[in-house]
């Protein structure tokens, strides 16, 4: 360890994986491999990218797309945080 308010020596390099982290993307390729193998057609991206194929895709259903286009919206959006009002007299 470095002098008290001197630079940090030895340790992991910063962005470095802990063991848990390598061995937890491990398992999440291993299932996902194995979801391949069943499923070669699936979808690869997350939710929300789903949904964003979805409310982009014109060959969709429209009503499907607007379903799709409002929940994607609080992921792409943030929504106004509301303000509590304090009058002092």
């Amino acid at each position: 360890m470095g002098a008290v308010g001197g630079p940090k020596t030895g340790g992991r390099k910063k962005g470095t994986p802990n063991k848990r982290t390598t061995e937890r993307k491990a398992a999440v390729a291993a299932v996902a491999d194995r979801v391949n193998a069943f499923l070669p057609d699936a979808f690869m991206g997350d939710a929300h990218a789903y949904l964003i194929a979805l409310y982009k895709d014109p060959k969709v259903d429209p009503r499907m797309r607007l379903d799709a286009a409002k929940a994607a919206l609080g992921y792409e959006k943030p929504r106004l945080a509301s303000v509590e009002m304090t009058q002092r007299s």
